[in-house]
Formats: C-alpha cells, sequence, structure tokens
C-alpha cells in the first residue's frame, strides 16, 4: 500500500526485512531517473509491531491486544494486529514548549497577550485548542491528548490574566470570569435579564468513537501568533484605498466663502470734492 501528501509518502509492505529493503532500493533508483532524491536522513524502515513508525504527525502502531476465542479444540489465542493511530504525546510536548506555552507541563504566562483585550486571548487559546482537536480527531488516544491540551491552555490563560489584571493567583481570575472562563456583555441582556455571552474557553469534546463527528474552525498559525485584531474577531470588512480614493474624487466641491463686496447705498450723496 502506498500513501503520498505533498512530499511526504509511505509504503505499506506486508513481507520480510529483505523483500522491504529491496522495495526502498527500487524506489530510489526511479526516483533518481525522475530527478528527485531520497533523504537518507527522513527514510526509515520499521517494523510497526515493535516500534511506532511516524508519518504525517502520527505515530503508526500495530495493536499488542490479544483476543481469545472459543473453539471446538479448546480457547484459542489470536493476536489481532490492526492499525493504531496515535497522537505524538511526546513531539506535542516539545512543540508547547518550543511555542512558549508552556514549562515542566505548566502554562506560562504570555507578555505579548498582556497588551489584548480578554476576549481576544480567550479567542486566541481556543484556537488552540481546536487545532490539536481537529487535527487529531482519528487518533486513539484523543481523549487523552484534548485533555492535556486544554489543561495546558487553560492553565496559560489564568495565569496570563492574572498578570493583566494585577491579581495575585489564579483563584482570583476564576472568581473573577468563572471556571470556564467566562466573558460576558452586562450591557447586553436576554430576555431573562441575564448578560450576554461575549466567549468562554472552548472545553474539546472527548468523543473518540466516531470520525470528525463534527466540524470545527481552525486558525493554524494561531500556535505561533501574538496577536488577533478586533476585526477579525468582530469581522469587519478590509475596505480598499484605490475605492475609497475613487469615493472622495466623485464629492461635490465645498462652496467657497463669498467674497464681501462694499457697495454704496442709493441715497447716500456723493462727496464734494
Amino acid at each position: 500500500m502506498y500513501i503520498r501528501y505533498a512530499e511526504e509518502w509511505i509504503i505499506a509492505v506486508n513481507g520480510s526485512y529483505s523483500e522491504t529493503k529491496n522495495i526502498l532500493v527500487k524506489v530510489t533508483i526511479l526516483l533518481k531517473e525522475l530527478g528527485l532524491t531520497v533523504s537518507p536522513t527522513k527514510t526509515k524502515i520499521t517494523n510497526t509491531y515493535k516500534e511506532n513508525a511516524m508519518f504525517l504527525g502520527t505515530n503508526i502502531s500495530h495493536s499488542k491486544a490479544i483476543n481469545y476465542n472459543l473453539h471446538r479444540k479448546g480457547i484459542l489465542k489470536i493476536n489481532s494486529g490492526f492499525l493504531i493511530l496515535n497522537a505524538p504525546m511526546d513531539r506535542i510536548y516539545k512543540q508547547l514548549i518550543e511555542a512558549g506555552l508552556m514549562s515542566n507541563h505548566r502554562g506560562i504566562s504570555i507578555n505579548s497577550w498582556l497588551s489584548l483585550e480578554t476576549r481576544q486571548i480567550i479567542t486566541l487559546a481556543n484556537s488552540i485548542i481546536r487545532v490539536y482537536e481537529n487535527y487529531y480527531s482519528f487518533a486513539l488516544n484523543k481523549g487523552k491528548l484534548c485533555s492535556y491540551i486544554y489543561y495546558v491552555i487553560k492553565d496559560v490563560v489564568l495565569r496570563t490574566l492574572a498578570h493583566k489584571f494585577s491579581l495575585n493567583s489564579r483563584a482570583q481570575v476564576i472568581k473573577k470570569f468563572g471556571p470556564e472562563i467566562s466573558l460576558y456583555d452586562h450591557n447586553k441582556r436576554d430576555v431573562n435579564n441575564k448578560p450576554t455571552l461575549i466567549t468562554k474557553l472552548y472545553k474539546p469534546r472527548l468523543n473518540i468513537w466516531k470520525f470528525k463527528p463534527y466540524t470545527v474552525n481552525t486558525n493554524i498559525q494561531a500556535l505561533y501568533t501574538s496577536d488577533l485584531s478586533l476585526a477579525k474577531l468582530d469581522k469587519l470588512a478590509c475596505v480598499d484605498r484605490d475605492v475609497v480614493a475613487t469615493t472622495k474624487s466623485k464629492r461635490k466641491p465645498s462652496i467657497q466663502r463669498q467674497k464681501s463686496i462694499t457697495t454704496v447705498p442709493k441715497n447716500t450723496a456723493p462727496t464734494q470734492k
């Protein structure tokens, strides 16, 4: 079986190590004739029954679970051997640390977010959570991954808001915004006279039995960005400068101020020399 995405590819072989090595040699020769080179550092032959094969940020391995079936000759021990797709937790830990979001499995206050409004901070945090939830929606360990991401990003938001509002602890932030870190507009109220919800920290669903059971909005760049404009949050349209210039040129010219003219009344006699 051959799978390719952009320049990344993987070949699954149901055979011995020598057969797999011969296939790799043939692929290398074929790509060389096409003017392409196989990277020796990124190309690897892996026995998925013993270790994970990494492809597109996902660990691929064979299950080691053992099933027992009742047979007329007795109980048979069968290794299921089906494929397992898991999110690489060690790699994700490293990614969060390099992005400046985590240290020693705890969130870090992000200084570049301090100048932003509260809803901007929560929206950026939600983007990070949704990215991981959507990308690894098929993973077997999705529940573990989403729980961990939510714990770390929530800690990031609590520490950042505590820093922003000069609060002494994360408990004071929870007291101010609630346990779900919700932001309300008290000037706008519903029928029951309750304040309108502006935004709140997104909590991922832990349903792992369906493949992409729901649609989420993603913003992959949010993991490395430090700003999210209010115009994007309010969904304001951009204005073209050429259109504005054309509109200004079509405006009617302003009425000039009339010059004052000195007139002599009719009844006034002329001055004598």
